[in-house]
């Protein structure tokens, strides 16, 4: 009974001494990665938010899709992977990957090439181990073309960006304000990215930049300033690397030239129906130059003329249009070079008043009564001295 009674006693005492003892956690199941590699680094493709990028079949080759098998301690000898498309340009190969171990691995990966069409191509990877479907997971890959435009452009004289041609030098008087800036625009349907390039590489105020599909950037290059202070060449090189990795470069080349012409209209002000003339001298010979007018940012009419001897002499009658503050632009191959501020009125001003027309004939009465006057008196005074 005493023996029974320690026993017990003893027992007692050892577990509540004793520190608990934990739970062991269950075995996981395998955990599955479907990656594909964008900007040199794996990208999870089963973020359907953010789905990863391939190049379009057959205009590229098809992209590696990764599926990666985190077992985590489950035995499996043997395995099949299986990756489906149903978008895809050609489908998957292969359609299956496959393997026997004899010793139980940790991870198990496979590659697959997936030809990628335009859009989101939906996956779908299931993991089977010795004969029974273990994991499955589903993701996307959105295919893509790399495309982009780059070019240089100029402040006109209405404070708007133009584009120059490549290649191609702008003409503007030398005084007139204005800027350059590079543009870059991501025409493709693949998210790219800028990146400094060549001896220009700080020279361009973009720095690296990512630029998705159908985004422009506009990269200042030279502030306003008079045009002269800008002439000559402009050169700039560029270099776009896409997600996938292929890259494009480019130099972006124009100028600028100048000449040290004026524009004057001959009148500040017009009547509807009455005449404009535009008038400039100094301007470069056998160039063309075209006379826009423009009300509420609407060219209503356009005239053209070349010039020979440096002079030039452009004139229209202002059509039918609301009266009011209108401008009359100059353009040259494009570029409006001057705009010139006129307001438009119904019917003509009338000429500052002259003198009353009583005026003018009571002018001549009173000279002839001051005659008269002067007459009277010189008669009067040579009596008083015959007189006298």
């Amino acid at each position: 009974m005493l023996g029974a009674v320690l026993t017990a006693a003893l027992a007692a005492l050892l577990t509540a001494g004793a520190a608990p003892v934990p739970d062991v956690p269950a075995a996981r199941g395998p955990a599955i990665s479907l990656t594909v590699v964008n900007w040199g680094h794996p990208v999870s493709l089963l973020d359907a938010a953010h789905p990863g990028w391939g190049h379009l079949a057959p205009l590229a080759g098809p992209t590696e899709v990764s599926a990666t098998i985190q077992l985590n301690g489950v035995p499996v000898h043997r395995w099949v992977v299986q990756l489906t498309s149903g978008a895809a340009y050609g489908g998957v190969q292969p359609e299956v990957c496959r393997g026997a171990e004899e010793a139980v691995p940790s991870e198990l990966t496979c590659v697959f090439e997936v030809a990628v069409s335009q859009g989101v191509n939906p996956l779908t990877v299931i993991f089977f181990g010795d004969d029974r479907v273990i994991g499955d997971a589903e993701g996307a890959i959105r295919g893509g073309a790399l495309q982009w435009d780059a070019g240089f452009e100029i402040l006109d004289a209405t404070g708007r960006w133009t584009a120059i041609a490549h290649d191609h030098a702008a003409v503007l008087p030398s005084t007139a304000s204005t800027a350059v800036r590079v543009v870059v625009a991501n025409n493709g349907t693949i998210p790219m990215r800028l990146e400094p390039f060549g001896s220009a590489g700080n020279d361009v105020a973009c720095g690296s930049h990512t630029l998705q599909p159908h985004e422009r950037l506009d990269c200042p290059w030279r502030g306003v300033r008079p045009a002269r202070s800008l002439e000559g060449d402009f050169r700039r090189e560029l270099r776009v690397v896409d997600a996938v990795g292929s890259t494009g470069e480019y130099e972006v080349r124009g100028g600028l030239t100048t000449f040290a012409g004026t524009f004057s209209l001959g009148a500040s002000s017009a009547t509807v129906g009455g005449e404009v003339v535009v008038t400039a001298a100094g301007l470069p010979t056998g160039a063309p130059f075209a006379l826009q007018f423009r009300l509420d940012d609407e060219a209503v009419f356009l005239a053209t003329a070349t010039t020979r001897t440096g002079h030039l002499r452009l004139s229209f009658a202002l059509p039918s249009t609301s009266t009011g503050s209108a401008r009359v632009n100059v353009v040259h191959d494009g570029i409006t070079i001057a705009s010139l501020p006129l307001d438009v009125t119904r019917v003509a001003r009338k000429p500052d008043a002259g003198p009353p027309a009583w005026l003018w004939l009571a002018v001549p009465l009173v000279l002839v009564a001051v005659a008269v006057i002067i007459l009277l008196r010189v008669r009067r005074s040579r009596r008083r001295s015959a007189a006298g």
